[in-house]
């Protein structure tokens, strides 16, 4: 009987409503039903508001993190480094940051959820790793609090370091570093077509890639990875290559200098005097803050051998020394024939051209000397009876569309001189054949113009020189003859 009535208590209690008595109970008993009621209620009571008790003083101990919580303190490069690290790092296991960190397990098991991809397997290649805090932030549940049990742990065990060690992924097959993946981006960014061609040793195709595609500035490091990866003729052994080159490279930015308030690196400085030494006036002027005036003056100080001797140059202040140190990368360094990086720094300054008494003739003024950039010295040349062909003529592939003054000088020498020399044959170009064509830039000494001279040396070493500027239109035109002195 009293198993039946206690019974028929916990029913009541449990589910939270007067259960009817069962038909043998009696008014001599129902009282003690209704004491086993009581007493029973009172114990789930009791026991209802210790839970509550475990359950605030649980979330207590996490009331920082929110679903959406954000992160508000600041990290050291080095100790954002070294959380990233431990959290990528396939040893942090959910085992580890739920236990060991003591993270709150919604925010253990969406953080190695989110690191280990759709197989749930770390190491493998679905693997999304945490490239930044912002990536590890928009994590539900990690915050404040999370962020500091991580940087503590991760510190105890060695993760917040300097050695740049750490994991920053493999891309077709080539295992990165954190420190050697910003290195081959920095090279990537930064380094000359010649650079990446001849110093690293990539396939041309490759380097024209990797000029093509850049900057790669997304947010975050892994991104930049894939994308560089992913770019044409990129696969593991132009990476491994980069990789390799990530030392050298580094190398150039040992020791800094100083202009105008603005630190330069080694290799900021070197890139600034390529730059201040070769850049037409047009590149000088897309610095922000240089105008034509400025420019002209930067062209007639050259050459420069160190970088403080722009401090002399009016009009050159702290803004605009801050500008080029920031802006030169993407102004100057992807173009064809800069040479940034590691390669030895040009000081050629190029030669100037006069008007000659009667306005007409140019000519190379002071006695400098001149040096051809791009030289047309193989293939064939021949004329249809209506315009001249060119075959196999490695004709200059240039920004500025140099090939049009190619074919424009061609077609000048077959009026002048090769068709005299035709024989039904195509005509061999080159220094031992009919003649090598030079193509380099020269300025004009009153408005400090540049233009592309076309100098054609014969086998008998008779020349022919013509100067082309740019139209309104950006169309090359002709601006007269030159005579070399």
């Amino acid at each position: 009987m009293a198993d039946r009535v206690a019974g028929v208590a916990l029913r009541y209690d449990l589910k939270g409503q007067n259960a009817a008595y069962p038909p043998e109970t009696t008014v001599a008993n129902a009282g003690v039903i209704l004491a086993l009621h009581a007493r029973v209620k009172s114990i789930l009571t009791i026991a209802t508001l210790a839970l509550a008790m475990i359950s605030a003083s649980c979330g207590q101990s996490e009331n920082a993190d929110t679903i959406n919580g954000g992160f508000s303190q600041a990290l050291t490069s080095l100790e954002e480094d070294g959380v990233l690290r431990f959290v990528n790092d396939c040893p942090t296991t959910l085992s580890v940051l739920d236990d060991d960190a003591a993270l709150d397990a919604r925010a253990a098991t969406r953080i190695v959820s989110h690191r280990d991809g759709a197989d749930a397997i770390c190491g493998t290649d679905d693997d999304a790793l945490f490239w930044s805090l912002a990536e590890l932030d928009a994590v539900p549940w990690v915050g404040n609090s999370a962020l500091s049990k991580l940087l503590a742990h991760a510190s105890a065990l060695g993760y917040v370091t300097d050695d740049g060690e750490g994991v920053a992924g493999e891309y077709d097959g080539v295992a990165f570093s954190l420190a050697e993946a910003k290195g081959v981006l920095a090279i990537a960014n930064g380094a000359s077509f010649e650079i990446l061609d001849i110093d690293v040793g990539l396939d041309a195709r490759a380097a024209q890639a990797i000029v093509s595609s850049r900057p790669f500035i997304a947010s975050t490091l892994g991104a930049n990875m894939q994308e560089l990866a992913a770019a044409s003729y990129v696969g593991g052994s132009a990476l491994q290559r980069l990789k390799n080159f990530v030392t050298p490279w580094e190398s150039c930015a040992a020791e800094s200098t100083t202009l105008k308030g603005t630190e330069y690196s080694s290799l900021d400085a070197h890139d600034a005097l390529d730059m201040l030494n070769q850049a037409p006036q047009d590149v000088l002027t897309s610095i922000s803050g240089i105008g034509p005036v400025i420019a002209e003056r930067i062209n007639f100080a050259r050459p420069y051998e160190e970088l403080s001797q722009l401090a002399g140059v009016a009009g050159i202040g702290p803004s605009i020394a801050q500008n080029i140190q920031e802006e030169l990368g993407l102004r100057w360094c992807p173009l064809e024939g800069a040479r940034c990086g590691c390669a030895p720094v040009s000081t050629y300054r190029l030669p100037y051209v006069a008007f000659d008494e009667n306005g007409l003739y140019y000519f190379l003024a002071y006695g400098e000397r001149w040096e051809a950039e791009r030289l047309v010295d193989s293939g064939f040349v021949s004329h249809d009876g209506t315009n001249v062909v060119l075959t196999d003529v490695a004709v200059p592939q240039d920004p500025d569309n140099w090939q049009d003054i190619t074919t424009q000088v061609f077609d000048k020498l077959w009026d002048c001189c090769l068709q005299h020399q035709d024989v039904g044959e195509p005509l061999e170009i080159g220094p031992n054949r009919k003649g090598t064509l030079h193509l380099g830039r020269v300025r004009n000494t009153h408005d400090n113009q540049f233009y592309v001279m076309a100098y054609w040396q014969d086998i008998d070493d008779a020349s022919f020189g013509w100067l082309y500027e740019q139209d309104s239109n950006g169309e090359w035109v002709e601006a007269g003859e030159v005579y070399l002195n």
